[in-house]
């Protein structure tokens, strides 16, 4: 029991989970805004670089043309959203939101990381500067259309005004939907990761070896952890892309009236 309990004392992993997403000191700045800073550094070498005669025109490697190609893809289905006028005029700001979404959420996910997308506060800011941007960008080209948004049509007069209520409160909700889908679906990840790991290392120490039975699933437990870590990356860059189909969806309430 003395041996079991030494062992599991050199595991803080399988009880402290939510330990992955302390913010700490790293110099002057935070863990958080030291790997925002990387992700950024990131996108910024893996964007393709376009221009408008020539779409691209220097791509060093495969990972340079996997990203043209999933770009090029992207911006098929924004035009296909909003049309070609209006989605030209959005096309960058969505992919801007798609990339920098994606790769904060691929850089959590290699070891001694940090997962900034973790933090409701992180996901908050961005959903809400995209949000406010597109929404004041909105107000001064269609200003129209915008506030027919919280005009529901062929509504009586007299509950007219509770009704604008309800849709102003349900369209400002937008931003807490983007941003709290996101941090919860990474921060659940993360965590059942660590769990499950922990899980692995504790049937691995020493005083479990003794017995098949623990080694067995020890093993049967590591390719558990495989198969959700594959999982994770799935999610990642299908959290970016729910978010910038999300935006590229508020973008066009903005400029097809109900």
């Amino acid at each position: 029991m003395v041996a079991v309990q030494s062992n599991l004392a050199v595991l803080p992993v399988l009880f402290s989970p939510l330990e992955q997403f302390e913010m700490i000191a790293v110099g002057s700045i935070s863990n958080v805004v030291l790997f925002w800073i990387i992700s950024v550094l990131i996108w910024a070498w893996a964007a393709p670089y376009r221009t408008v005669s020539q779409p691209i025109y220097f791509i060093p490697n495969l990972l340079l043309h996997l990203v043209f190609a999933l770009t090029e893809q992207l911006v098929i289905l924004i035009k296909r959203n909003l049309g070609g006028l209006i989605g030209q005029s959005y096309v960058m700001w969505l992919l801007f939101s798609f990339f920098v979404v994606c790769v904060n959420n691929l850089v959590g996910m290699i070891p001694y990381s940090f997962t900034t997308t973790s933090h409701i506060v992180m996901t908050f800011t961005i959903a809400w500067i995209f949000f406010a941007a597109i929404n004041l960008r909105a107000v001064a080209t269609n200003p129209r259309t915008f506030f027919k948004l919280f005009v529901p049509g062929r509504a009586p007069l007299m509950i007219m005004p509770f009704l604008v209520i309800i849709e102003i409160v349900s369209y400002l909700a937008r931003t807490f939907s983007l941003s709290i889908r996101l941090f919860a679906n990474m921060t659940a990840g993360h965590t059942l990761l660590k769990i499950l790991i922990g899980f692995v290392f504790l049937l691995l120490s020493e005083s479990f070896l003794t017995s098949w039975v623990f080694v067995f699933t020890a093993a049967v437990a590591f390719a558990l952890v495989v198969l959700i870590t594959l999982l994770e990356v799935c999610i990642a860059g299908l959290q970016a892309y729910v978010f910038m189909v999300l935006s590229c969806l508020y973008v066009k309430d903005l400029y097809v009236a109900h």
